[in-house]
């Protein structure tokens, strides 16, 4: 399922995409698979819209709850 794929290490942001049907498409993506991840979706669903959910990595977040080893 592309929810475990999130947590890969490779892994660096999330493109959501919803078609004019109204389906929603989820897919992780690494640095190399930006493009033709965009490119795959069209071709199943030309009128996609898309949305890009980067991975932000903001110590702030985390700093007095877990220890810093423990965030990637």
């Amino acid at each position: 399922m592309w929810q475990e794929e999130l947590l890969d290490e490779g892994t660096y942001a999330l493109i959501v995409a919803v078609a004019g049907d109204g389906t929603k498409i989820y897919r992780p993506v690494n640095d190399k698979s930006l493009r033709g991840t965009v490119e795959e979706i069209l071709k199943e669903y030309p009128d996609a819209r898309f949305r890009l959910f980067s991975h932000d990595y903001d110590w702030s977040v985390f700093k007095g709850l877990v220890p810093r080893e423990r965030v990637y």
